[in-house]
């Protein structure tokens, strides 16, 4: 278990929140799957939730990383690199997604296939560089997150999902000095 200092406080709170928001996001939209909604040509309420869904999923994703990285205290450039580099490719992986399957726009796949490849590229970079030191756990939290992640049809969401939520209950304040 990871202890940050007290005047870490707020920054812990915003990151158990921003943590259940993203492993819940996950798990939502995975288990949706089962529903199949129209995502690709989205008319109804659930289909709309589909598109709208994943594509907060992927803008929460980079946040959620940041804060990881931040509170465990694993900066260095490479980590910072490829946090911006993965932010990048998942914002535009979620502008990609609502253009492409929102309004129909297919040219737009490319760019979302594109960015979603770069930020999974990254996270397995990432997971590397966090496993490779200590604590490990926001490497297993990083790795586990594209695997759920890369198995989001058939429910993968909800390994996204108690991964973030182990997070949230690692990082505490430190109750003594």
């Amino acid at each position: 278990m990871w202890h940050a200092r007290s005047d870490d406080s707020r920054s812990i709170v915003l990151a158990r929140t921003l943590f259940v928001l993203l492993g819940g996001l996950w798990a939502v939209r995975s288990l949706q799957s089962f529903a199949e909604p129209n995502f690709t040509d989205p008319e109804s309420t659930s289909d709309w939730w589909a598109v709208v869904s994943f594509s907060l999923c992927w803008s929460l994703l980079p946040a959620g990383l940041a804060l990881l990285v931040r509170l465990t205290q694993r900066g260095g450039r490479t980590t910072h690199a490829l946090l911006g580099i993965g932010a990048v490719g998942a914002v535009t992986a979620a502008i990609a997604n609502v253009i492409e399957d929102g309004m129909g726009v297919d040219a737009a796949g490319s760019v979302y296939f594109g960015s979603v490849s770069l930020t999974m590229l990254t996270m397995i970079a990432l997971a590397g560089v966090l496993l490779a030191g200590r604590p490990r756990w926001p490497g297993v939290v990083v790795l586990s997150t594209l695997i759920g992640m890369l198995n989001l049809e058939a429910g993968g969401g909800v390994v996204v999902l108690v991964v973030w939520g182990a997070a949230t209950l690692a990082v505490r304040t430190q109750t003594s000095p």
